[in-house]
């Protein structure tokens, strides 16, 4: 799956700024990955993390839909403003992370 593609995707949706698809290990422990996406809402937006996994559904493949979804305020960046996917894969699930098979 191309985190780019999930990404070009979810950045179609009214009300998100960016989005950053990366990769958690799956909660079976079979050694697979489930698809996470953290999205920056546009200012003065408000999203909701159902609203995004709707959208997913109806502009992306099953096999591309994020698992698990969460709104954040920005996203970890370098220095020369490239996404830390790696600081997002380190952090994982947080509280505040939707699963869209378990609700």
């Amino acid at each position: 799956v191309s985190s780019f593609e999930v990404e070009e995707a979810l950045e179609r949706m009214a009300g998100v700024k960016e989005a950053a698809a990366f990769a958690v290990p799956s909660d079976v422990g079979d050694g697979e990955d489930e698809i996470m996406v953290a999205v920056v809402p546009r200012e003065g937006q408000t999203l909701r993390v159902e609203d995004v996994s709707s959208f997913a559904e109806d502009v992306l493949p099953k096999f591309c839909r994020p698992r698990y979804v969460e709104i954040v305020d920005a996203l970890p960046r370098t220095k020369t403003e490239k996404i830390q996917k790696g600081v997002l894969r380190d952090r994982g699930l947080t509280p505040a992370t939707y699963d869209t098979v378990h609700g």
